[in-house]
Formats: C-alpha cells, structure tokens, sequence
C-alpha cells in the first residue's frame, strides 16, 4: 500500500479501536451523571455525553435557549440531515446518535488524508509528513474526534482549507489554480460555521482574546505576497483586491451569518434591520426586551458569543487561574510542551544542529499557533486545550520532529497519547469528569 492508503488505514483502525472502548465502557460501567444525558437507550448513547448533548439537542430542536448559542451550527446541521438515512431502521433519537458519530469518525479520517498531503507540501519530507498523521490518528482527544463533538468535522475543514491553499501557492502554473483558492475560502468559511476558532484561519475572531487587533493570517497573507504593484496598474491592483475581499466573505461569512441569526432572535429592537435574516432562517422571536449584549453589537458583532461565554461557562482573561483547576493544568501540560517545541524548533535551534529542519514556508502556521497558544493561557478552561489545538497542524509536526529527533522521547508521547486516549474513552461515555 502507499503512504495514503497506509494512513486511511490507520486512521480507521483508531476510530474503531476508540468507539470499540467507548461501546463497552457504556455497557458495563454505572454512569456518574445521568441528569443531562441523551434521550436515547441506544448505547450509541456513549457518543452524546457532556458537550455532545447540546449538540444532538440542537440538531433535533434548533438553538431553544440562549446558553446553546455557544455551539455553532454546522455539526448539528448535518446531524440533523443525515440522520433521515438511519430513521428508517432505529427512532429518531438514536438516529441523531448515529449521523453524528458517522460524521465525526469520516471527517477525522479525511483530515487525517489531508494532514498528510499538506505536510507532504509544506516540511518537504514524507517520512516527517507520515509521521505527523499518525501522531494525529492517535492524539489525545480521541474520544472527542469520535463522539458527538464538532472537532473532527474542523479539522477536516480546517486542514482541507490549508492544503488547497497550499496548492494554491506552489502551483503557479496550474490553470486550476482560482480554483484551489475558492476551494480553500469556501472550507474555511464552512470551519467558521463549526467552532468560534474556525474564523483565525482568516482573522483573529475579536471574542478570542480583547483588546487584541485583528490578526490576518492563511488567505490573506498569501494574497499580500503576491499583490501587484498599484504603480504598475490601478485596474489590476483594484480587481486582485476585490478578489481578495470576496474571498474574505466567503471565509468568514457563515460566522457573520451565525450572529446575524442571534442578534435578529435575541434582540427586538435590531430585528427589523435584520429582515433578510429573519426571512431566511423563518426566525419568529418570543423576545419582548433585548438581551443585554444587545447593546453591544456594533461595533462588536460577535457581542452574544462573547456574553454566553462569560456569563454561562465562566470564560474570561484568567478566569480559570485558580488553586482547585491545577489538575487540569497538570493535564494540559504536554499539549502545552508540545505546542511550545514546536515553537522553539522553528524560530530558536540552529538548523545545523537539528536533523530535521522545519521550512521557512510554516510561518504564517507558527503564528497562527503562538496566537492559539497564548489564546489557551489567557482565556480558554485550560483542560479542553488537548482537542483546541488539535485543529492546528504544527502540534503534529512536533510530534513528527521529536521522534524523528529523539526517538526515545517519542515512545513517551505516543505513550502519553495512548494512556489518555484509553482513558477518555472509558471515562468520557458514562459521564465522569474528562477534560
């Protein structure tokens, strides 16, 4: 087999390997919590726990109640759809359990697929390429690429993206290569409709870290590189950047959507500006006041993500600094340590002194990383930081680069990976506290 199908078939044998653990830890183990478990008897019950009930719920009733807001639709939306391919054989509870774990487990080998191509294009070496994918066949958040969670479904928008992207870049000849721009515009835009993070791959999201200006990275650092001269012609000048602007609509507008839907069913008094809105999505508001991060809108339009956040899961600038969360640091360490090799690798070590050098062409990834990273210390519930970054291939390079560098290091990641995978999945499925 080749390398390709040599991943595909890892990345298969994990996802079986996970929800084969997952399945028998709900069959045998009591769950800890069942207050706000899926409806569902079905023991594909064992993918729809913590997070993944808001998602199986917004896929069956919409967005009810505010707190909801906080998950973005995609995942639910297609969960919601191909869930019509199972009611036929299970009810409709299960069927919602089903779609979503099918979703999850074929988008995690997809991304796997493009993990791989893009590190072929991009570290310039196959074995380091290889390597990385199946670092990532085995991350840590195993358990949450093959449940109910979106972050599967993101990486495989998320990778896609930068791959095409990357043809983009290096086939300057190919008369495909407008194509590969929109191709990659259009995934980006779909990851912003799947998790807050997704609109970094083309602006720094303003609900992410206050006070920051927004940060242009992927498709419009590659579109600066290559723009012409105004001197050398205003009309070639003007068209390439109304090019450039259409593709960044395209990458961030389901996310501006998203919140145009919010404000139009939270706030009454911006509803009627919000017409087209309302039409499209049928929205009938039961509001009679505004919500109080109506207010704040404009300019900030992501007013209600940043309210839901603070004012439901207690995220803000170090709010999770406190004594009785050092476990979770404890368990957000080695993604931690590794993201932060990676970063020294890059920008520190001399390449004479590494056995494998990181190109200069990871750049803009390396700086969408450094952000992700100081992102996690300073706002995120630390914990969740090992499917966070998950999305962001240099963790996996790392991961690639240190067992190439250290061999004797990697067997203690791969370890670390396997030991967490394990527990996740026994844990996760019947309701005990997991990251």
């Amino acid at each position: 087999m080749g390398a390709e199908a040599d991943i595909t078939a890892i990345a298969v044998f994990s996802r079986l390997w996970v929800s084969a653990m997952a399945l028998l830890s709900a069959a045998l183990i009591t769950p800890y919590d069942t207050s706000a478990a899926s409806h569902s008897s079905s023991i594909f019950r064992a993918f729809g726990t913590w997070d993944g009930v808001y998602f199986i719920d917004i896929a069956a009733d919409g967005y009810v109640y505010e707190n909801s807001h906080a998950f973005f639709p995609l995942f639910a939306l297609l969960t919601r759809h191909a869930s019509a391919l199972f009611t036929p054989f299970v009810e409709s509870s299960t069927a919602l359990l089903v779609a979503g774990w099918c979703i999850s487990n074929v988008s995690f080998v997809l991304a796997a697929q493009y993990l791989y191509l893009l590190g072929k294009i991009l570290l310039q070496n196959d074995k380091l390429a290889r390597r990385s994918a199946i670092f990532f066949c085995f991350c840590p958040s195993g358990i949450f690429m093959s449940s109910c969670y979106s972050e599967s479904l993101m990486c495989a928008l998320s990778f896609g993206g930068m791959y095409y992207l990357e043809l983009y870049r290096t086939q300057s000849t190919s008369p495909s290569r407008t194509l590969f721009l929109v191709a990659s515009a259009s995934l980006f835009g779909l990851s912003s409709a799947t998790r807050s993070n997704g609109l970094l791959l083309s602006r720094l999201h303003p609900s992410s870290l206050p006070g920051l200006t927004r940060l242009v990275v992927f498709i419009a650092y590659y579109r600066l590189i290559e723009s012409p001269s105004a001197f050398a012609g205003w009309a070639r000048f003007l068209s390439y950047w109304a090019f450039t602007a259409l593709l960044g609509i395209v990458a961030i507008g389901p996310q501006l959507l998203y919140f145009s839907y919010g404000i139009a069913a939270y706030c009454p008094s911006l509803a009627l500006s919000l017409t087209p809105v309302t039409a499209l999505f049928g929205i009938e508001s039961r509001m009679t006041a505004d919500r109080p991060w109506c207010t704040k809108v404009v300019p900030n339009f992501s007013a209600m993500y940043m309210f839901i956040q603070k004012e439901y899961w207690g995220v803000g600038p170090f709010a999770y600094y406190q004594v009785k969360q050092i476990p979770n640091f404890l368990l957000a360490t080695p993604m931690l340590l590794l993201a932060t090799y990676c970063l020294i690798v890059y920008w520190r070590w001399s390449p004479r002194a590494a056995p494998v050098v990181l190109p200069v062409q990871l750049q803009p990834y390396m700086v969408h990383l450094a952000f992700l990273v100081a992102n996690a210390l300073v706002v995120l519930h630390i914990q969740v930081i090992t499917r966070f970054l998950c999305a962001n291939p240099p963790v996996f390079w790392a991961a690639g680069h240190l067992s190439m560098t250290y061999p004797s290091a990697s067997k203690a990641l791969l370890l670390y990976a396997l030991v967490f995978s394990v527990l996740g999945a026994v844990l996760f499925p019947s309701f005990y506290p997991w990251t």
